[in-house]
């Protein structure tokens, strides 16, 4: 089944360039699904931070839901593609200031 997914999400952007026939938004559905992907990959090593990870998730589906939202009017949100990162740059903030070993602290 979720091979199914995959096929169908990368079929997506494919589907857009042969409806209206733009290279420029095959390109860039092409890689805001690209990104989607590498974050939902990225986002599960934080899974032990149970608040952050369950953010990171609803911000996933937030993108993808603009994702679609992209392929079917044509519509780019681009700040939603940013709250993803946020919840990445937050886990690294974590770690960074948690650590107790940096001597400076």
């Amino acid at each position: 089944m979720k091979l199914l997914y995959i096929i169908i999400g990368l079929l997506a952007p494919i589907s857009l360039y042969y409806k209206r026939r733009d290279k420029k938004e095959l390109i860039i559905s092409s890689f805001l699904l690209a990104s989607i992907i590498i974050l939902a990959i990225i986002g599960r090593s934080f899974r032990f931070i149970t608040p952050l990870f369950l953010i990171h998730i609803t911000a996933l589906i937030i993108s993808y839901i603009s994702y679609i939202i992209y392929i079917i009017k044509g519509k780019l949100y681009w700040y939603l593609y940013i709250l993803p990162f946020i919840t990445l740059l937050s886990y690294i903030l974590i770690a960074f200031f948690g650590n107790r070993h940096i001597p400076e602290f």
